[in-house]
């Protein structure tokens, strides 16, 4: 991961510009200083990237109401989905559209590969990672 990059599990707490309303992603991570919007600094206001993990309750909104709401977030670049029911993951990226690849996903925001095979490792999904070309190319541009 990118140095001054940090990331934060389901505990913290986002504010989302568009809707005024707080959520709390799966994961987040954010680069730089956090900025907390109250003073119990339970709030944070800067993620770069935030990944939810797919249930059958959630993923309509979270693939949705609120990916759709946390666009507004200023500072975000990237928000990744990550299926729990089978071996899959989408991709967004600020200066493109929705995009999916099965194998690996980079990250350019924070500089990280993410292999499905390493997500899944140790799941019952894990059977399934056949399913995924060991060939596969990292999705986006890898540093030179």
């Amino acid at each position: 991961m990118r140095p001054g990059c940090r990331g934060f599990s389901k505990d913290q707490r986002i504010f989302i510009p568009a809707s005024g309303l707080y959520t709390y992603p799966d994961y987040l991570i954010l680069c730089g200083p956090p900025q907390f919007g109250n003073k119990h600094k339970n709030t944070v206001l800067n993620p770069v990237l935030i990944i939810e993990v797919l249930s059958r309750r959630t993923a309509n909104y979270d693939r949705g109401v609120k990916f759709g709401f946390c666009r507004s977030i200023p500072t975000l670049r990237e928000y990744a989905l990550i299926d729990s029911r089978s071996v899959y993951a989408e991709h967004w990226q600020l200066t493109d559209e929705w995009r999916s690849k099965e194998g690996v996903l980079y990250f350019t925001t924070i500089q990280a590969l993410l292999s499905l095979a390493d997500v899944y490792d140790g799941t019952d999904l894990q059977t399934n990672m056949d399913l995924v070309s060991e060939d596969a190319e990292p999705y986006g541009l890898l540093p030179a």
